[in-house]
């Protein structure tokens, strides 16, 4: 599923959209296009925001897990950032980093790739998607709490 765009502010929600149409063809259950769709979001508006470069998307299923990656040609290194309780920026790779399974940067000369996993099995039971759309919320809820108010 390649794709590439311009590192615009529209990027954004056509690499969703796009992730969103993969999920669906991939039979991906939907509890799980949410966290994918939100940490998609978050690396494609790090890409717009610090790479200044085409940037590429790629997303994939294999072994019960889902794999989206974000690879552009800037320089730097992402890290998550300690942002101050009243920043509009800055938690983006914090928010990857709690709620992906995994995720990591690939640093090659000349190019680099951000991404991460979510553990994804395919076509779960009822009581199965109702855990783990109960674990995703409850995660999130307990982020949303750590973060500092303004």
């Amino acid at each position: 599923m390649p794709w590439q765009r311009s590192p615009f502010p529209p990027s954004v929600p056509a690499a969703r959209q796009v992730v969103r149409e993969f999920l669906a063809c991939e039979d991906v259950d939907s509890v799980l296009a949410l966290p994918a769709l939100l940490l998609t979001s978050e690396l494609v508006t790090n890409g717009v925001i610090h790479a200044h470069t085409d940037l590429d998307l790629q997303a994939e299923v294999a072994n019960d897990s889902l794999r989206v990656e974000v690879i552009d040609h800037g320089d730097g290194c992402p890290v998550p950032g300690h942002a101050a309780p009243d920043a509009e920026w800055g938690r983006g790779l914090s928010v990857v980093s709690e709620l992906a399974t995994r995720w990591g940067v690939v640093m090659e000369p000349g190019w680099k790739s951000v991404w991460f996993e979510l553990r994804c099995p395919m076509s779960p039971s009822r009581r199965e998607r109702r855990l783990r759309l109960d674990k995703v919320a409850s995660q999130a809820r307990q982020f949303i709490r750590r973060l500092p108010r303004p």
